[in-house]
């Protein structure tokens, strides 16, 4: 896992729940850094982007009614 004060900061986000409707955001731009790292093979970032977007993902699917 990349640490990084971004990755860092939307995770704890996404651990605590607060949303606020930005963890469909995350996703998107998660997934824009994801494939742009595995263009470069930046295998560390495309990992860490891969993991936050997967957060993303799930804390999207759990606040839907």
């Amino acid at each position: 896992w990349l640490s990084h004060p971004l990755f860092d900061t939307l995770n704890s986000k996404l651990k605590n729940h607060d949303l606020q409707g930005y963890a469909d955001e995350c996703r998107r731009a998660a997934h824009a850094v994801k494939g742009a790292a595995a263009n470069l093979m930046c295998h560390e970032i495309n990992h860490a982007a891969m993991m936050l977007e997967t957060r993303a993902k799930e804390a999207t699917t759990s606040c839907k009614p």
